[in-house]
This record gives structure tokens, sequence and C-alpha cells, in this order.
């Protein structure tokens, strides 16, 4: 009897054992190596790369968004060869035109120059990208920038642009809703409501808007430059650029 119960709790203490195991691979972190240095490499934690078209070369490597996931909120690992490591990010900006409720929002014809190169804290090799969402722990872009929430983004380029933006958006809406006029017999019966919409903006003028909020625009990044600089345990340096190019639709 003794034996028996000897032997019933070796089992439970291996099931136990295997189960934590099991458990502890159920959810493991991602990785995709992006460089390679040596035996060295650079990588980032759970990015979805058939999301994206990457066209890596010897030191710059491209990541066109395709779908919905991006390098925002990730993270960046350095193997421990790699010495005196320092990373820099820059952020290019572009708007969102949303339209009627059964469109879409798409990017609009617009690009902003990009902000300036902003250093990031390197932690146990591991560092965290800004997050402009909300989404992760990160520092969100805004802070980072030095303004006190995404509005203050907004602000900063409506002050450097907001004319060529007010213009680009209008004409786009123009377009947009001389289609749908052109074809509202499409909406006659489901949706009367995008008739109106679209007459009240076809009789609006230009200056009637006077924020991107009035032009129905939300702000996103379109473009993000990662410079990562260091040197190997052998004292080389080395200088490695991550380019992303967001084409979002929503």
């Amino acid at each position: 009897m003794n034996k028996i119960k000897w032997l019933y709790l070796v089992t439970i203490i291996l099931i136990g054992s295997n189960s934590s195991k099991i458990y502890g691979q159920a959810n493991p972190s991602s990785s995709l190596t992006i460089f390679e240095i040596g035996s060295n490499r650079i990588e980032v934690l759970n990015l979805i790369d058939k999301e994206f078209n990457i066209h890596i070369s010897e030191d710059t490597a491209v990541f066109e968004n395709l779908v919905f996931d991006n390098f925002i909120g990730k993270t960046l690992v350095f193997s421990k060869g790699l010495q005196n490591v320092q990373v820099e990010v820059k952020y290019g900006f572009s708007f969102l035109q949303y339209t009627i409720d059964d469109a879409p929002a798409y990017s609009i014809p617009y690009y902003i120059n990009y902000t300036d190169f902003y250093d990031l804290e390197v932690n146990n090799h591991h560092v965290a990208l800004p997050d402009y969402y909300g989404n992760s722990d990160a520092i969100e872009i805004h802070k980072l920038m030095g303004f006190e929430n995404s509005k203050g983004i907004e602000l900063w380029i409506q002050d450097l642009d907001f004319e060529r933006v007010r213009t680009i958006s209008f004409e786009e809406q123009k377009s947009f809703f001389e289609n749908l006029m052109e074809n509202k017999t499409a909406y006659e019966e489901c949706c009367k409501e995008y008739i109106g919409q679209a007459q009240k903006f076809l009789k609006s003028s230009i200056e009637d808007y006077k924020s991107f909020a009035d032009l129905n625009l939300e702000l996103y990044p379109e473009q993000i430059i990662i410079v990562i600089s260091g040197n190997t345990e052998l004292g080389k340096p080395f200088r490695k650029t991550i380019i992303e190019k967001q084409h979002r639709f929503r």
C-alpha cells in the first residue's frame, strides 16, 4: 500500500512538472531576426512577418505593412556580444480619411517630413519601441516628442501645414461624394442618410472646415525609421537602419 502511494505521488509530481513546462511554453515570445552581425543578432519580438513585404540588405531593412501589424510598441532585442548599443527613432505622419460608415478609411496623399531623431533607452539588451495607441507599457510617441497627448502632435502639424492638408482632404471628399451622387440609386433603399451626407458636403465650402476633426481625419504614423549603432565584442562599429512603411485602411 505504501508503495502504491509512493508511485502515485511520484506520478503527480511528474505530471505537475511537465504541465508547468507545457504551460510555460503556451505563449512564448516569438522573435524575428532582422540583422546578423557575425554571431550576433538584432531581433524583434512578436512581429507577424507574414503581414509585411520585407526587404533586407546588409545595413537596411524595409518592412512594408500589408495588414495590421506594425513596429509600434514592439521590443527589439540585441545579442550580448553587441556593446554600446544606441537606438534612435524618427517618425513621418499622414492622415486617414473617413467618409461614410460603410466605406473604409484610407490614407490621403499627404506626408509630413520626419520629426527629429529621438533617443530610446536600451535596458538589458532590450529596447521598447514607443507606442501610439496606448496598447503596451512602452512610452507613447507624443510623450517622446514632448507633448502632453496625441492631440499635441495634431496641433503641431496643424500649425505647420493645415492649409495643404485641408485642400487635399476637401478634394478627396468632394471626389468621393460626387461619385456617390452619380450612383445614388444604389443607396436610395438601404442608406438614404449617405445621400443626405453627400448633398450636405457638396454644398459646403472649404472655409467651413477649421480643424482636422471637421475634416474627419485621423492622424497616424505612416513611417518609422529606427537607427541602431554600437560595437561588436571585437570593437568593430556597426550601424543598421529599420524602416517601416504603413499602408492603412480601416
